[in-house]
């Protein structure tokens, strides 16, 4: 084989070795269902607990911060188990302050997340300070000759735009 053929061989080995390289797989994040969103639970001076129930097996975490948008820090990576409550706590807050948060999650074995929406909650109020609380209560509404939709769902609204630090 002259040198030109072997040049010619080796070049056509390259591209062959290219063009039938194993394609790197995109692994799309699926968008699944959960029941309800986060709840908050335990709040403290320091922490707050985090509970979801999904749909299916999850992969996640959450960003959160001082600031809407920017989240400075992360928790580590947790799993919950598809109809089983998963929580997670955020520890190390600063007490009486506003955080910013939200949860990234995809299937195990995906590479790429589905992030949900922006919620926010405040760590413990210090002592002496003010904070709003509501109470609401059992309606009916839908049971036969009981309760009204629409005073029930502007109670909800109102209760919604007090922004309380805690509800009942």
């Amino acid at each position: 084989m002259s040198r030109h053929q072997s040049l010619i061989c080796m070049i056509l080995i390259i591209v062959a070795s290219l063009v039938c390289a194993p394609v790197a797989r995109v692994n799309a994040a699926t968008t699944i269902t959960f029941t309800g969103s986060e709840l908050l639970g335990r709040p403290t001076d320091t922490s707050i607990m985090i509970t979801i129930v999904p749909a299916s097996t999850i992969e996640y975490y959450y960003e959160y911060g001082t600031a809407p948008g920017a989240y400075t820090a992360q928790t580590p990576l947790a799993t919950a188990t598809g109809g089983q409550p998963g929580r997670v706590v955020i520890g190390g807050l600063t007490a009486n302050t506003q955080y910013y948060y939200r949860m990234k999650y995809h299937l195990p074995g995906e590479t790429d997340w589905v992030t949900r929406t922006e919620r926010s909650f405040w760590t413990q109020r210090a002592a002496g300070s003010t904070f709003k609380f509501d109470v609401t209560s059992d309606s009916h509404v839908g049971m036969q000759g009981l309760g009204n939709a629409t005073t029930f769902g502007n109670t909800m609204t109102n209760a919604a735009a007090d922004h309380p630090d805690f509800l009942l």
